[in-house]
Order: structure tokens, then sequence, then C-alpha cells
């Protein structure tokens, strides 16, 4: 009888120590727009879905492509999405019956040749998946190679006197399953519902050239290719489309490091061509003219983009990627 009024006392410790777990992270993780965005995908079946880097989420805009071609989309594409966490988000999409009829892949090339870093980057995909097959096996692959204290605090990443502030915020919004777009725009940008961040114009004068290191096939990392491969693989199987595009870059850039774009445009070209699949690179000569490289069309020297001209890119790319241009 005492053995069982024991285990019955830490089995309540146990329930109470949860209850409180779940009440902090409701409390002190923020509400992302990876949250809105993944909530989306799960949500409803679009046409197409945009991946890769910040390169995609700041210069596609869904809804301007949906003029041009009439598929709908959801950009899904963030800074520091590595392929990785591409591959399990479609195979999210294929597990819960959402998957999309085409995968636009947004190349960017330092992101193959470098770690995914420490920090909330490993959770900022992870954490706002459901529960899932897919979550488990992402959690085995990617997460669980990450500081311990990120698996089991994942809000101590997030500065505790911002996230106090907005604790009303966090469990307001949880608690009613609200995906209110107001609170993820800023002075110098705004989410929009189908996943693309619009950026206001910034005055030219203002810009720096981003510090790049020297793109070179030696500095690839395997694993990196692996997981594209994977994704390619995956798409295939469940007769999803799949084509990468690099977006356009202001001249200034490509000229200042015109050996990194050289080399990373003729591996990436090779690269897909050895996968089968189509590749788009609006920095190289055959595709150079059809949008514009110039400062005045852009937010920063690293090619993101206002959203004039994210709106203009995506046409052209709608137009593209329907074979008219």
């Amino acid at each position: 009888m005492r053995s069982s009024s024991k285990w019955i006392k830490v089995l309540l410790a146990v329930c109470v120590i949860c209850v409180f777990y779940r009440f902090v992270d409701l409390a002190l993780y923020p509400c992302t727009y990876i949250r809105n965005d993944v909530h989306a995908i799960m949500s409803e079946r679009v046409d197409d879905i945009y991946l890769g880097t910040s390169h995609g989420k700041i210069n596609i805009n869904p809804s301007a492509m949906q003029e041009v071609s009439g598929r709908t989309g959801h950009n899904m594409a963030n800074g520091g999405e590595y392929p990785i966490d591409a591959y399990y988000l479609v195979k999210l999409m294929v597990e819960k019956g959402t998957k999309p009829k085409r995968v636009v892949y947004v190349t960017t090339g330092e992101y193959f040749t470098l770690q995914k870093e420490e920090g909330n980057n490993y959770l900022l995909f992870y954490h706002e998946f459901p529960f899932s097959r897919t979550k488990l096996e992402y959690f085995f692959s990617c997460v669980a190679d990450c500081n311990i204290r990120t698996v089991l605090f994942p809000w101590y990443e997030y500065p505790l006197s911002t996230e106090l502030g907005m604790i009303k915020t966090n469990l307001g919004q949880k608690l009613t399953g609200s995906y209110d777009l107001d609170i993820l725009r800023s002075d110098a940008q705004e989410y929009h519902e189908d996943g693309y961040i619009e950026r206001y114009p910034v005055d030219p004068s203002t810009f720096k050239f981003p510090s790049y290191e020297s793109f070179s096939r030696e500095n690839l990392i395997e694993e990196n290719l692996e997981w594209i491969r994977r994704l390619i693989r995956l798409c295939r199987d469940e007769d999803i489309e799949f084509v990468s595009i690099a977006t356009p870059t202001a001249a200034p850039t490509l000229e200042k490091y015109a050996d990194s774009y050289t080399q990373a445009g003729a591996f990436f070209s090779d690269f897909y061509q050895e996968q089968g699949v189509k590749y788009i690179d609006f920095n190289s000569e055959e595709y150079y003219d059809l949008f514009t490289h110039k400062v005045n069309a852009y937010t920063d020297l690293d090619g993101h983009m206002h959203g004039d001209a994210a709106r203009d890119f995506s046409k052209v790319l709608a137009r593209v990627l329907d074979g008219e241009d």
C-alpha cells in the first residue's frame, strides 16, 4: 500500500512538472511567423510551396505569382532554413495530406558551405510541427544534435526581458488559436498571410557589403547536398514537381564577389542537372536581363528586395516557370 501511494505521488509530481513546463512554453516561446506558416500548410493544400533562405522569403510574393499563373502558393522559405529543414517540411505535408503540386527551392550557396548553427534556428520549424512521425524523425535527424538547453528549454534563446512583456500576447494567441498578422509587423517589414514578408524601401546610400566566405567546391558540406538529394527523391516519389532557383542580387555585390557567384552558379547548374531537375539562376548570363540588378530595387546588398521590386520579380518568375520567358 505504501509503495502504491509513493508511485501515485511521483506520478502527480511528474504531471505538475509537465503542466508547468507546458505553461512556460506557451507563455515565453514567441509567436513567430513560422507558427503561422506551419499552420497554413497544415490547413490548406496549395499548388506551390516556396522553400529555401531569406532570399525566397523576401523576394517571392505568392499573390503576385498567382496573378500571372493562377497557381496558389505559400512561402515557407526562411533565413536559417537549411536543406534538412526543407526536407522535413515537405515530408510533413506528405504525411498530413497537404502536399503541393510543385516545390520551388531557393538555392543560396553559403547554406551549403555552413553547418546548421547553434541556437533557436534548430527549433524554428520543429517547435511548430504538430505531433507526427515526421516530427519524431526530424528530432533524431537534427534537433537531438543541438544544445540540450535548446531542447529542454526552447524559450531560453529568446531575451527574457522581451518575452516577459509578450506573455499576454503569447498566451492569448496560442490558447485561442489566433494567428493575428498584426503582431508580425515591424517598422521595417510586414508578414503576409501567404507567408511572404514584404520589406519597406531603404535608402541605398546606407547599404554596406555583406561579409561573404568565398564559395568553392572544397568548402561544400556533403550532408547539406544529401538532404537536397533526399528532398528531390521525396518529391519524385510523391509526384511533386521540383524546381530550384537563385534570386537576383544587386550588381555591385555580383561584381565584388564575382568569383564566388561564378563558382556557385557553375556548381549548382551541374548539380541540379545531375539530379534531373531544372535550375534557374537569375544571376547567370541566360537569365540576368530578365530582372533589374540596380541597387534601388533592394533593401541591402545581400539581395533582399523591397515590396514593389519583389512583386515585379515574382511576376517574372511566374512567367519563367510557366515557360513564357
